[in-house]
C-alpha cells in the first residue's frame, strides 16, 4: 500500500471520529436541554404554589389588620357611647335630686304656712267666742274689724309656697283649705262658723295626708 491511500484512510477515520464527536455533543446538548425543560416543568407548579401561598398569606394579614382595626374602632365607639350614657345618667340624677330638694322645701314651707294659718283662724275663733259670752251675740266680722293675728303673714306664705309646688292635688287642697278658713273667719253666724269649722278640720287632715304622700315620692 502506498502512502497516498494510507493518508486518505487516516483522514477519513479522523473525519468520522470528528463527526461522531459532534453527534455525541449534540446528543448531550439535547439531553441537557430536555432535562432542563423537565426541571422547569416540575419547578413551575412548585413556584406557583409558593406564589399562591404568599398571596393567601398577604390576604390573611390584610384581613387580620382590617378586622383588628374594625374591632378597635368599635371598642372606641362603644366606650364613648357608654361614657356619654354615664354622663347623661349623672346629669339626670343630679337634676332629679335638685328637683326633689326644691319640692321637699316647697312642700314643707306650704305645710308650715297652712299650720300657721289654721292657728290664726282658731285663735280668732276663740276671741269671737269670748266676746259672744259677754254680749250673747255672735261678733260677725266687719270690714273695719282688725285682721286676725298672724293671718296675713300665714296667708301670704301659703300662697307663695303653693305656687312652687308641682303636685296639683296638693295645690288644690291648699287653695280649698285657705278658702274655708276665710269662710270661718268671716262667718256671719255661729251656725255658719260651726259648719266651716267641721269642713276646715276635714280639709286640713286631707291636706296633711297629701303632704305625707308627696314627700314619700321624693325619697
Amino acid at each position: 500500500m502506498t502512502a497516498g491511500p494510507v493518508r486518505r484512510a487516516a483522514a477519513a477515520a479522523r473525519a468520522r471520529a470528528e463527526w461522531s464527536a459532534c453527534d455525541l455533543g449534540v446528543a448531550e446538548d439535547q439531553t441537557h436541554a430536555r432535562a432542563a425543560a423537565q426541571i422547569k416543568i416540575f419547578a413551575l407548579p412548585q413556584n406557583q404554589d409558593m406564589a399562591a401561598e404568599a398571596v393567601f398569606g398577604l390576604v390573611g394579614v390584610l384581613l387580620g389588620s382590617v378586622s383588628t382595626s374594625v374591632v378597635a374602632v368599635y371598642q372606641v365607639q362603644l366606650a364613648g357611647r357608654r361614657e356619654r350614657e354615664a354622663r347623661d345618667h349623672e346629669r339626670a340624677e343630679a337634676s332629679r335630686a335638685r328637683r326633689n330638694a326644691f319640692q321637699r322645701e316647697s312642700i314643707t314651707a306650704l305645710q308650715d304656712a297652712a299650720a300657721d294659718m289654721i292657728k290664726a283662724v282658731y285663735d280668732e275663733q276663740d276671741r269671737q267666742l269670748e266676746r259672744m259670752d259677754s254680749t250673747s251675740d255672735w261678733p260677725a266680722r266687719q270690714w273695719e274689724t282688725p285682721t286676725a293675728v298672724g293671718w296675713s303673714d300665714a296667708e301670704i306664705r301659703l300662697q307663695v309656697a303653693r305656687a312652687r309646688v308641682f303636685d296639683s292635688d296638693l295645690r288644690a287642697l291648699a287653695h280649698e283649705t285657705r278658702a274655708v278658713a276665710r269662710e270661718l273667719v268671716w262667718a256671719p253666724t255661729l251656725d255658719k262658723a260651726k259648719q266651716s269649722n267641721l269642713r276646715l278640720d276635714e280639709l286640713y287632715e286631707r291636706f296633711n295626708e297629701r303632704v305625707a304622700q308627696a314627700l314619700q315620692r321624693l325619697d
